[in-house]
């Protein structure tokens, strides 16, 4: 009887858990939209209830995760001190969230921390260039990111204009605002191609 009774708790806790997973992937999905065309006010609840059902649940190979977004949402709010935290809390579960890194260093230059921001945004934008490298050359699907290279010089360029003596504050920001973004659009295209390759040659197949 017992024995019935553990498989039972224990079914419940896994389809609970499953439940969480799919609202948590929900609500970034809804949140990441809404980021993505410009309305953050929008987007910050929808990736507050992702952070509190599973803030390290990741979009891409990218690895950015639920707090990612929320950290990029409250940037773009204006709402830096949370920014801040939600952007560390990112760090925190992975340091090699290049998108994190990133705009945790934008952030840190809207609250006059340049130091801080330079390194951060420096070894983001390493990261993110590192990564679709990586991608790039090491994996199946590499073939559809990045595509012209285009992107990648642009990373490595930013990092040399980071490391500059005087670089021009606004203009930089800027230029790196843009960056992440752009990043964050190669995520989509890339999918796009591999889904027309995909449904292409299914349809040949028939």
């Amino acid at each position: 009887m017992k024995a019935i009774e553990t498989a039972a708790i224990l079914s419940l806790l896994l389809f609970t858990a499953g439940c969480a997973g799919f609202q948590a992937n929900t609500e970034l999905l809804k949140g990441r939209t809404a980021l993505l065309r410009g309305k953050s006010l929008e987007a910050i609840p929808h990736l507050e209830q992702a952070t509190m059902l599973d803030g390290t649940i990741r979009y891409s190979t990218l690895l950015e995760s639920a707090w990612t977004y929320l950290g990029r949402a409250y940037y773009e709010a204006k709402k830096y001190p949370q920014a801040r935290q939600a952007l560390e809390r990112a760090i925190a579960a992975n340091e090699d969230d290049g998108f994190a890194r990133l705009y945790l260093g934008l952030t840190l230059a809207r609250q006059e921390d340049h130091d801080a921001s330079r390194k951060e945004a420096l070894l983001g934008l390493k990261i993110l260039n590192d990564a679709l490298e990586f991608i790039v050359y090491n994996t199946a699907d590499g073939v559809y990111w990045d595509p012209s290279g285009n992107l990648r010089k642009e990373l490595s360029s930013a990092q040399r204009d980071v490391t500059a003596a005087n670089p021009s504050l606004g203009r930089l920001l800027e230029r790196l605002e843009a960056l992440g973004t752009a990043v964050e659009e190669e995520i989509d295209l890339a999918r796009l191609d591999e889904r027309r390759d995909r449904d292409h040659s299914g349809n040949g197949d028939m």
